[in-house]
């Protein structure tokens, strides 16, 4: 894995804007995205579209 690591906290419009653009960054690499439970799903489903490492509902889980 290359590229700097990056996490997106929230996964609403803004959230989404910020994925697609670290996603089309060449030397980015999205490695989590943090959301609520109720919104677990759809951050599933951006995580199969723009190539995230992983998905939590945990803030403390992309501090580690």
């Amino acid at each position: 894995m290359s590229g700097t690591g990056i996490a997106v906290v929230g996964t609403g419009y803004i959230g989404c804007e910020h994925i697609k653009a670290v996603a089309a960054h060449p030397d980015a690499r999205l490695a989590v995205l943090c959301t609520t439970q109720r919104s677990a799903p759809a951050a599933a489903a951006l995580k199969q579209t723009y190539g995230a490492e992983r998905v939590t509902t945990r803030y403390d889980d992309i501090l580690d």
